[in-house]
């Protein structure tokens, strides 16, 4: 399984609908690796590519208009 706490992008679908929840999809960096069948662990990026990894993947799930982190001009 893959992990990270990175997030690098982020879209969102709003489909056609107006009463369908909108689906963010986010594009993760890798830097946490863990194999439940053999439990190899790795836990740098590097290690990660190294093992032919993906550096990142995606995760999808519903928007939430407070996860957007604030403008900052403060």
């Amino acid at each position: 399984m893959l992990e990270g706490d990175d997030r690098d992008d982020r879209n969102v679908d709003w489909g056609h609908n107006p009463w369908d929840t909108p689906i963010a999809t986010s594009t993760i960096h890798s830097d946490y690796f863990a194999c439940a069948n053999c439990h190899l662990i790795l836990i740098r990026a590097e290690l990660i590519e190294e093992a032919g990894l993906p550096l990142t993947f995606e995760v999808e799930s519903e928007y939430e208009p407070d996860d957007e982190p604030d403008y900052g001009n403060d």
